[in-house]
Order: structure tokens, then C-alpha cells, then sequence
């Protein structure tokens, strides 16, 4: 038998209390800035947008090296 998946939809993550995202190399560093400063609804990511809780980006400094200074205090 195959693994078992359990879809979720936005409305299932943006009900939960916390959630994280972890970002990490310098390889990721593009599509960063592109999830939190460019391309507005264009990754999945950024449909994630908790009701009553939390959205929390642990990114390293490899991966945050191009973003704004904005964008940095939010992650």
C-alpha cells in the first residue's frame, strides 16, 4: 500500500495556533524574497495567514542575505 496523505487546505492551516516555516541556505535566498517581498500570491506559502495565531519564519542569515531590511525585522 501507498502512504497515507491527509490534505489540508488554507482553511485548515490558518486555523492552527502556530506556524512555522524554517528556511535555510543560501539557495533558498531568491524564492524568499520573492515569498515575502515580490510576487504576491504566487507561492502557496503566502496563503498561509493563521486567524488566531501565529506565523513564525525561522530563516538564517544564508537565506535572508537578499532581503530588505523590512522584510528581515518580520522573519
Amino acid at each position: 500500500r501507498g502512504k497515507t496523505r491527509l490534505p489540508l487546505a488554507y482553511p485548515d492551516w490558518n486555523a492552527t495556533a502556530k506556524l512555522l516555516f524554517l528556511v535555510s541556505g543560501a539557495d533558498k535566498s531568491e524564492t524568499l524574497r520573492q515569498v515575502l517581498e515580490v510576487l504576491p500570491g504566487f507561492y502557496p506559502a503566502q496563503g498561509m495567514k493563521p486567524v488566531h495565531g501565529r506565523l513564525i519564519w525561522f530563516v538564517d542569515r544564508q537565506a535572508a542575505r537578499l532581503l530588505s531590511q523590512a522584510a528581515r525585522s518580520d522573519v
